[in-house]
Formats: C-alpha cells, sequence, structure tokens
C-alpha cells in the first residue's frame, strides 16, 4: 500500500525536477548524490547505461548502471531542461520537497531517499534476482552488503525450502537403486 501511495503522488507532483528525480532515484537504485550529479556525458542512451566515475562512487572504482525505459524516457525529456547535468536541484530544495512529498503520500513512518535503494533491492529479490544480481545493480563492491538493502522475501525463502524439501522427499521415496539427479549448482 506505500509502495502504491508513493508512486502515485510522485507521479502526479506538480514540481516535474523533484518528480524526476525521484523517480529516477527508485529506478536506479543509486545514491542520491551521484544522481543530483548525473551529467550528460555520463550517460549513453544509445546503450542504455550511465557510467558514475570513480571520483563520484562511494567505492572509489568506475560504476556502470544499466538503464531501464523508464528511466530513458524521463532523461530524455529532460534533455530540453538542462544543460551540463540531467538535474539542476539543490540538496537543501530536494530536502524539503522530500519532505512535503512523504507528507502528501499520508505514510506515516519516517522515510528517507535511501530507502529508495533498499525498496529496489528487496523487489529484486522478490522477483528473483540473487544477492550478487542485487549488489552489481546496487554498485556494491562487496557483495555480502547487499543483504543488508534487500529485505527478507518471505515468498523466495520459502519457494527455496519447498524446492528443497521437494527433492529431499523425491529422493527418500525413489526405488531403491534407482539414481535421482541433483540440479546442477552454478558458480
Amino acid at each position: 500500500g506505500e509502495l502504491r501511495s508513493f508512486i502515485r503522488t510522485v507521479r502526479g507532483w506538480p514540481d516535474a525536477e523533484i518528480r524526476d528525480a525521484v523517480l529516477l532515484l527508485l529506478y536506479t537504485g543509486h545514491r542520491k548524490g551521484n544522481l543530483l550529479g548525473m551529467r550528460w556525458s555520463d550517460l549513453d542512451l544509445r546503450h542504455r547505461h550511465w557510467t558514475i566515475p570513480p571520483s563520484s562512487s562511494k567505492s572509489g572504482r568506475q560504476l556502470v548502471v544499466p538503464l531501464v525505459a523508464e528511466v530513458v524516457e524521463i532523461v530524455q525529456r529532460r534533455r530540453s531542461v538542462s544543460v551540463d547535468r540531467v538535474l539542476t536541484i539543490s540538496t537543501n530544495r530536494f530536502r524539503g520537497q522530500w519532505e512535503k512529498l512523504l507528507k502528501a503520500c499520508e505514510i506515516k513512518r519516517r522515510l528517507t531517499p535511501h530507502d529508495l535503494w533498499r525498496t529496489i533491492a528487496t523487489w529484486m529479490r522478490a522477483q528473483g534476482s540473487d544477492f550478487a544480481l542485487v549488489g552489481d545493480a546496487l554498485g556494491h563492491a562487496n557483495p555480502s552488503v547487499t543483504s543488508v538493502y534487500a529485505l527478507p522475501v518471505v515468498d523466495l525463502v520459502r519457494g527455496a525450502l519447498e524446492r528443497a524439501v521437494r527433492h529431499m522427499l523425491d529422493v527418500a521415496d525413489a526405488e531403491e537403486g534407482k539414481v535421482v539427479e541433483f540440479p546442477a549448482v552454478s558458480r
């Protein structure tokens, strides 16, 4: 319910630059500082990726961020508005509009822009992406950090448990002498 309210409120937000900034945060899974510093020269819309230079990334390494169609659409719309950077909004203006946006959404708990990072990570996990893939999407140098951002997805865990139990029971119920193949493990 919160996500529905949040996205609907953001889509209808009257300040186009704030609307675009918040949706870009949600859809890219990257830090507000990186996003507010996104330059046109860092974008390759033909190949649909954004390169964050080492000087701008927390890990100190270059990050190549794949862009989903929704991000490309927003960025292309912004091309006529901004010359050097995709967004020209200041951190202070963003902060003030963020607070107004949260009030309009009627979300009771305290959310930060960083929570949008956790949101995309959690939804990626819910769709079956493993921690390594989610970590790559978020730009984590250490995959173990990703588990802090992606909240546990009960259905995903249940599915894994069901597959394991089903396989154990297949082995237990197999006829004597019949070989039950274990699935190949990819590394």
